[in-house]
């Protein structure tokens, strides 16, 4: 990094870009209803299913 002195600042904001893209409350709560999507698709194929 010495060699580099913009590295550093680089990676940071690349950090940062990346925690905002997928930790916001925004995308949290897409991949929530994603989960629950399929959850609800399993349950739906499960009954669809004779024992």
């Amino acid at each position: 990094m010495v060699d580099e002195p913009g590295l550093l600042a680089d990676i940071s904001r690349q950090g940062r870009e990346w925690a905002l893209t997928h930790y916001t409350s925004h995308a949290v709560a897409l991949r929530f209803l994603d989960v629950l999507e399929d959850y609800q698709n399993q349950s739906v194929v499960q009954e669809a299913v004779p024992v």
